[in-house]
């Protein structure tokens, strides 16, 4: 069956054409910076043997500065972050921790780098490939999921303007004239590799899930739960109850290698894509759907986990409420403690009594609002970015299309929000 072309798309487009992976090395320098601000997302796998620590509080901590307080690490990077890329501890500190000397190493042995990626697909599928290599819990390996503009905005906080800490792996080879070692270029070329100097703020970690609630299958067993949040081209013949198409690999091809996880998920993707498409050739809508559907599915569970955005319209609701209470005395005040509404207890010094001067602080109701919007455009992100891995060559009306299935399956959101703009400005008109 030839690539569908003529309709402005290419899912079945010649696989090995598609597995020839993107090559960093060519990229023009001044480019990676740009390419970086204009990622939404990347991802760290990590587990119990990681060097790098990682806690609720802290986020990500380098093996450099593990045991140190958050005081403490910020008031460090503007000090430490690499400037001079000449200097021999900086060149051996980036091509050590890209070709993994540390690994073989102590723990004691100072490594200041965090390796993240911005492809899911690489994440989820390294995250398959250490339950296979090495004997780690399967809820011990995670996936944490990191807002790349929160972590920029780190990076302008806490160090100088012409200084930086967030690097692609491959743009750090060029800075430390080590382009020329090809081992460590094909080691961080296949994840797209994204480093981070120091630490990563927790403030800038969305979530994180464990493979185990991925409900991907170990080698030669059924799934772990008889749903999985992934794609259905995740699993051979598009069903849960099949095992994941690659073997475990330890060489650097294993994922984007002619017989490597990519190669194989592309595969997937474009028989699952036939198979779905083929009884309507003319009209995408099904097709589409499908995707779109799936993508959803998965974006949901990695940026908003357990119901998080139903939960912080319900936060917000309650704020809204507390705020435009009144009390008629003092007497009614101390009932107030005894009240819970929306799951949420009453701060008695947020109500105002009727004896004392009617000044109620304002609502802050545009904050409220840029939070939950924050949460809808990561959700909305995420789906795009899931739902056009398997297609290319979208023109504008197909991606317009593909836009109103993404619109489309997330109504019960937009509804939420709609619902929660007309509680706020009713609550807010209360105390105004």
């Amino acid at each position: 069956m030839p690539p569908h072309t003529d309709r402005g798309f290419a899912y079945t487009a010649d696989v090995p054409e598609r597995s020839i992976f993107p090559d960093l090395q060519s990229l023009p320098r001044h480019q990676f910076r740009n390419m970086l601000t204009k990622t939404p997302f990347l991802f760290r796998v990590h587990d119990e043997l990681s060097h790098v620590t990682y806690s609720l509080a802290d986020g990500f901590i380098a093996r450099e500065y593990v045991g140190e307080s958050s005081k403490s690490i910020l008031s460090r990077l503007d000090q430490d972050v690499p400037v001079d890329f000449d200097a021999y501890e900086v060149q051996y500190g980036v091509k050590a921790h890209i070709r993994n000397f540390f690994k073989a190493q102590t723990p004691s042995r100072a490594c200041p780098w965090i390796s993240t990626t911005p492809q899911w697909t690489w994440a989820i599928a390294e995250a398959i490939k250490r339950k296979r290599s090495y004997e780690v819990k399967v809820e011990d390996i995670k996936v944490s999921v990191i807002d790349v503009q929160r972590l920029l905005q780190f990076e302008t906080e806490t160090i100088a303007w012409n200084k930086r800490s967030i690097f692609y792996g491959m743009e750090l080879l060029h800075l430390t004239g080590q382009i020329d070692d090809s081992r460590a270029r094909e080691w961080t070329n296949h994840p797209q590799e994204v480093l981070v100097f120091g630490t990563i703020p927790a403030s800038a970690v969305i979530s994180t899930v464990s493979l185990e609630s991925l409900g991907v299958p170990t080698l030669g067993t059924r799934p772990i739960q008889t749903s999985s949040p992934l794609p259905p081209w995740f699993f051979r013949d598009f069903a849960v109850s099949n095992g994941i198409v690659w073997r475990a690999r330890r060489d650097a091809g294993w994922y984007s290698g002619s017989e490597g996880a990519r190669s194989m998920l592309i595969q997937n993707f474009k028989l699952w894509a036939e198979d779905t498409h083929k009884h309507n050739d003319r009209d995408t809508t099904r097709l589409f759907s499908e995707i779109v559907s799936s993508a959803f599915d998965l974006a949901e569970f990695l940026v908003m986990p357990e119901r998080e955005f139903q939960l912080a319209i319900k936060l917000a609701v309650s704020e809204a409420r507390g705020v435009a209470l009144r009390a008629e005395s003092d007497a009614l005040l101390d009932r107030f403690e005894q009240i819970t509404l929306m799951d949420r207890p009453y701060d008695k010094s947020a109500v105002v009594s009727q004896k004392e001067p009617a000044v109620v602080e304002a609502f802050p109701h545009e904050e409220l609002m840029a939070a939950v919007n924050e949460m809808w455009e990561r959700l909305i992100k995420m789906t795009e970015i899931i739902a056009r891995w398997g297609i290319e060559r979208l023109d504008d009306t197909l991606s317009e299309r593909l836009q109103v299935q993404i619109h489309h399956h997330a109504q019960r959101y937009t509804h939420k929000l709609d619902e929660l703009e007309l509680e706020v400005a009713w609550e807010v008109s209360l105390i105004l």
